[in-house]
C-alpha cells in the first residue's frame, strides 16, 4: 500500500511518509528480542492501516509513534518499553519505572502469554 502522506515532525518540519523509518525503529526496539522480521513487517502493516484509515495528508510523527506503541505493546512488553524510552523522551527515571510498572501490571490480565519484563 502506497502512502503519499506528509509527517509533521515535532519541530514543524514536513517529510513525506518513509515505511522505511517505521521499519527501522521497530527493529531498533526489537533487537535481540525473539521477534521475526516478518512480525515487525506486519506491526507496520498495521500502522499503516492506521494511518491510511485516519489519516488522508498529514499525520504528526508523535501520531505515528502512538501507533506503534499500541501495536508493540501487543507484540511484545520489552520492546515496547524500550520504543518508549526513545520515543516519550522520559525526564527522569522515575517516569520510566512508572511506564513499566504500568507495563507490567496491564501484561498480568492483558498478555499473560508474554515474557515478563521482571522474572521475580
Amino acid at each position: 500500500m502506497e502512502m503519499r502522506l506528509s509527517v509533521v515532525k515535532r519541530d514543524g518540519s514536513r517529510e513525506p511518509y518513509r515505511r522505511d523509518k517505521v521499519v527501522r525503529g521497530v527493529q531498533h526496539a526489537c533487537y535481540k528480542l525473539d521477534i521475526q522480521d516478518a512480525e515487525i513487517e506486519r506491526l507496520v502493516d498495521r500502522v499503516e492501516e492506521d494511518l491510511h484509515r485516519n489519516h488522508e495528508r498529514e499525520v504528526s510523527s508523535e501520531q505515528i509513534g502512538q501507533y506503534v506503541a499500541v501495536h508493540l505493546r501487543q507484540l511484545n512488553h520489552i520492546a515496547y518499553v524500550r520504543f518508549m524510552s526513545v520515543f516519550r523522551k522520559f525526564a527522569d527515571v522515575a517516569e520510566f519505572v512508572d511506564e513499566i510498572n504500568d507495563v507490567t501490571e496491564r501484561a498480568a490480565t492483558e498478555s499473560p502469554d508474554q515474557p515478563t519484563l521482571f522474572e521475580g
